[in-house]
């Protein structure tokens, strides 16, 4: 028999209840944005947390099979890992889904995206800035294009990392289809 420090087995303990929650709280984003891949993995290391936090806790710790209040002790740390995992995506998202509300129902389009140009030292720059920003609330596509230089070169990166370059001819075509496709739907 090999005796641990409790203290040892309580900071193990807590990094695996710890990486449960986070995982369940990954697992039910991953659900409710419907991005069920992810679940693939992130409901087996779960699974695994509540597992070795039982394992390494310090009342079975040493036990060399599974017992029925070992068990239990496996099934309470999974609904606690989801029941506390999607209190803290549910808060969080009703927080975000209440700061877009409150976005939206702002007056002019013009207040959701206001960037204090006036806070830009250089005169020109500050110039250039203003009018981009005028042509983009305006969804002026001619404008946008005297603007953007020759050698422009849009990255955008989606949340699973992939990249996109977007050239000038791109960004503007991209932004036309957009008006394009707002001006029909408000049609």
């Amino acid at each position: 028999m090999v005796n641990v420090d409790s203290r040892a087995l309580w900071v193990a303990n807590s990094s695996f209840s710890a990486a449960g929650v986070l995982s369940a709280a990954h697992a039910w984003s991953s659900f409710l944005d419907r991005k069920q891949k992810r679940l693939f993995w992130l409901v087996p290391v779960m699974l695994l947390s509540a597992w070795l936090e039982t394992n390494l806790n310090t009342g079975f710790a040493g036990v060399s099979a599974m017992n029925a209040a070992m068990y239990k002790h496996f099934a309470i740390d999974v609904a606690a890992f989801a029941g506390l995992a999607l209190a803290f995506v549910w808060a969080r998202r009703k927080a975000a889904f209440h700061n877009a509300s409150t976005t939206k129902t702002g007056s002019a389009v013009s207040n959701v995206t206001a960037i204090d140009t006036k806070s830009i030292p250089n005169s020109d720059l500050r110039q250039a800035v203003g009018h981009f920003l005028s042509s983009a609330d305006q969804a002026d596509v001619a404008s946008l294009g005297a603007i953007y230089d020759n050698n422009f070169l849009c990255v955008r990166i989606a949340e699973d990392g992939g990249q996109v370059h977007l050239n000038r001819e791109q960004m503007l075509s991209f932004l036309n289809q957009a008006v394009k496709t707002a001006s029909k739907q408000s049609a």
